[in-house]
């Protein structure tokens, strides 16, 4: 039996069975609803400066989520209020939908590319858009960073196994139009494409017409303001599409796949990343190192179509050539593709020598040769202090 203590001035101290316990459990789940609370609701979640995001968007990325879930509430409020009489929701959708989100993204600051945030994002700000509206737009879809009109053109010869899937998951993005040039295709990929859901413009060659020919053919019928170009023997993610886009949307022209730091170190690169980089190297863009529109997926904007010319397109190097000597703002993607993994085997691309490494050869040097045309055989490159007069003997002249 436990008994009082009395303390000199009558006072007791309860004994050790009277005090009462605080209730760990009430105590801790409060803590926890409390940063629940601050992780969900950005009415009382101070926002992240970018200094404090930069390297890790794991904070700023629960703000951005919580505060795009209720920006597409606001979203879809504004356009309700707006709406009158007969107006519905319909395929116009979509595009106000991603006019919205473009303004909500912009007010982000974002110093580079948010990678998985961006995709969690969208998925919430249209969750918070089809919590006031009765819209038919999945929350697995996915939006651009642009309010620019957004087309793709996909190349395909007999990719029926790969072709499928790239059209379902450019299903999940707002495109103003899907180009889909069949070059001397089977029929059962040619029914691919005609009975897709994504119903892409179809435009199909019976014989075939060689690399990088349906590219020139998809950009001169486009109307897209920026086009991203495909080849459909690779399966490509919806989301890995969304950063060309957003350097488009920085003021780019011209966006290239990063594929240089997915490279072996240089004396172990093959003859085609080797000239890829000098041609980058003698155009004064060593920042491009062996990055090129050779390679998918890139990025053109109209003013970039326009510059270029989409018959260029055929020859890629000599593309990039044009695009550099019209001033075009080139730049590389932040997030790479790594299409090394994905790129499909075919006897004409594998083995030293190879048709396709010979072709692509080529095509710098029709491209450098282009350049010298224009810049002269030296292409500003200095002579430095060379007295060519001196060198010459009995009138033989140098070049």
């Amino acid at each position: 039996m436990s008994t009082r203590r009395t303390k000199g001035n009558g006072l007791s101290h309860p004994t050790k069975s009277e005090i009462k316990k605080p209730d760990r459990q009430k105590t801790k789940r409060k803590i926890s609803v409390q940063k629940v609370s601050q992780a969900i609701s950005p009415r009382v979640m101070k926002k992240p400066t970018t200094a404090t995001a930069k390297g890790s968007y794991g904070i700023k990325g629960r703000y951005f989520a919580a505060s795009a879930f209720k920006a597409g509430g606001m979203a879809a409020e504004r356009f309700l209020s707006s709406a009158t009489g007969e107006e519905q929701l319909d395929g116009s959708e979509y595009t106000n939908l991603n006019e919205a989100w473009n303004l909500f993204y912009r007010s982000q600051s974002f110093s580079h590319w948010p990678n998985s945030a961006y995709v969690n994002a969208c998925h919430q700000f249209i969750k918070g858009y089809g919590r006031y509206s009765a819209t038919g737009i999945s929350p697995s879809k996915l939006l651009w960073p642009t309010d620019r009109t957004v087309g793709c053109v996909i190349c395909a010869v007999d990719e029926g196994s790969t072709l499928k899937q790239q059209l379902d998951e450019l299903m999940k993005l707002p495109f103003e139009e899907v180009i889909l040039v069949l070059d001397g295709t089977d029929e059962g990929t040619r029914q691919i494409g005609q009975d897709h859901p994504l119903a892409p413009k179809v435009i199909s060659f019976d014989v075939l017409l060689g690399y990088d020919i349906g590219r020139a053919i998809g950009a001169e019928q486009s109307r897209s303001d920026i086009l991203l170009f495909l080849d459909a023997d690779m399966v490509i993610g919806a989301e890995n599409l969304l950063p060309f886009i957003d350097e488009v949307g920085k003021g780019a022209d011209v966006v290239l796949n990063s594929l240089t730091e997915r490279m072996p170190v240089f004396a172990d690169r093959d003859s085609v990343s080797i000239v890829k980089q000098f041609l980058n190297l003698s155009m004064h863009r060593p920042d491009l190192e062996a990055d090129s529109l050779t390679a998918v997926p890139h990025a053109i904007t109209r003013r970039g179509l326009e510059v270029i010319g989409t018959g260029t397109l055929a020859i890629p190097p000599l593309a990039q050539v044009r695009a550099i000597m019209g001033d075009l703002r080139i730049v590389r993607v932040s997030s790479s593709v790594n299409v090394f993994h994905y790129n499909r085997i075919r006897s004409n691309n594998v083995g030293h020598g190879n048709p396709a490494e010979q072709m692509i050869l080529g095509d710098h040097l029709e491209a450098l040769h282009y350049a010298t045309e224009a810049h002269g055989p030296r292409m500003s490159y200095s002579d430095f202090n060379r007295d060519r007069e001196i060198a010459c003997k009995d009138g033989e002249e140098t070049a």
